[in-house]
């Protein structure tokens, strides 16, 4: 058997890439991690020598001897969750830190496992659910290009933007000069997934001065090959609204939307309906519109399936590095209303393939101008 941490050359002389994220697959993981699976899986089709090193892979995925679950070991993999998922957690609650942290102070063995690989360049996705201690990341000897999936390197604890809050407090401090020190001491460069995430990078202090280039993640094919143009058969205006955790989710913005239907007319509520995906729950009344739950989605054909039932994509985040979801709606052609704030808006022309809202009462008129309007994929 082949020596998996051995550096191997390809044919066209391209050597090791090694991508870091918290958990492999493309199926019942957050956004970051499916963006950072698809991207591995693209180098290696591409003939680059490409591993992914994690802590958890997804139970539906087939991993090959590419990926390197850490720690290495049964006993040291059991050692580690017991600290990261149990121990710190419940730490954490006992002296009042809030639970939105990634303390990053238990170690996974990525040092040792880099020092044998000796990668050309490693790739940092999503950091977070203690993935490793961030002090290991010191043993990187190559370029390091930092994924902005999220701006959790950019700050202490803050992962989102959220207007009219401020974080300050010693833990937030404490975060962040670390993570300001150990990248400081690296090779390092961004890559943002929208222009907004490029401008935060380039005027924070971490990212001042360094290389930000913008690559926006591909969608799965999927979804490209779903093109929704017939819609609306039996007379029903259907609203999509998904995340993982659904209404839930602070920063998808789901008051927002809420808000925004109650303000439709009473005939139009009448014949409309609301889906959420990413959430299970009893079908109930959002503001005079019936709504029904279609739990996790975690395969991509059948996510595809709802957006080709579907009139319209309610896109009210508060804050998006790029907005995985409206991206696979758009290569669907499947309308979106959003809101005219952080990387929300792109790939978005205004009352073509979507609507861009200033404000809730706006948000509203967007959803009625999406009833009856005809799909229309833009190159994006």
């Amino acid at each position: 058997m082949a020596d998996r941490s051995a550096p191997r050359r390809t044919n066209s002389g391209e050597v090791m890439i090694v991508h870091i994220s918290h958990t492999y697959g493309t199926r019942g993981t957050g956004g970051a991690d499916a963006a950072a699976t698809r991207r591995h899986l693209e180098m290696r089709s591409a003939g680059i020598d490409s591993r992914f090193v994690c802590a958890a892979a997804d139970t539906g995925e087939t991993p090959d001897d590419s990926v390197m679950l850490l720690p290495e070991g049964r006993m040291h993999r059991c050692i580690y969750r017991l600290l990261a998922w149990r121990l710190v957690r419940y730490a954490m609650r006992l002296f009042g830190l809030p639970m939105d942290a990634n303390l990053g102070i238990v170690p996974i063995g990525i040092g040792h496992v880099l020092r044998k690989l000796n990668p050309e360049r490693v790739y940092l996705h999503y950091l977070g659910g203690e993935i490793l201690r961030y002090e290991e990341l010191l043993a990187i000897k190559c370029p390091v290009v930092v994924v902005l999936h999220d701006l959790s390197m950019l700050s202490g604890r803050r992962s989102v933007v959220f207007p009219g809050i401020t974080y300050g407090d010693w833990l937030d401090r404490w975060l962040f000069r670390r993570k300001k020190r150990i990248l400081g001491k690296l090779d390092v460069s961004f890559e943002a997934p929208s222009e907004w995430a490029a401008k935060v990078c380039r005027d924070s202090e971490v990212g001042k001065g360094r290389d930000v280039i913008v690559r926006r993640g591909n969608v799965d094919k999927v979804f490209a090959e779903a093109v929704v143009c017939s819609r609306n058969r039996d007379g029903v205006f259907r609203i999509l609204f998904g995340c993982r955790n659904g209404r839930s989710n602070p920063a998808k913005g789901f008051a927002d939307l809420a808000a925004a239907i109650a303000l439709l007319p009473d005939g139009m509520k009448q014949h409309c309906e609301l889906l959420v995906f990413g959430e299970s729950a009893d079908g109930c009344d959002t503001n005079g519109v019936r709504t029904m739950f279609l739990g996790e989605i975690n395969d991509p054909g059948r996510l595809a399936e709802v957006y080709r039932s579907c009139d319209v994509l309610a896109l009210p985040s508060i804050s998006e590095t790029q907005g995985l979801v409206k991206d696979e709606a758009l290569a669907c052609g499947l309308k979106v209303v959003t809101f005219n704030r952080t990387a929300c808006p792109e790939g978005i022309v205004h009352m073509r393939n979507g609507y861009i809202a200033t404000d809730v009462a706006d948000f509203a008129e967007g959803l009625k101008w999406a009833k009856g309007r005809k799909c229309e994929v833009l190159p994006f």
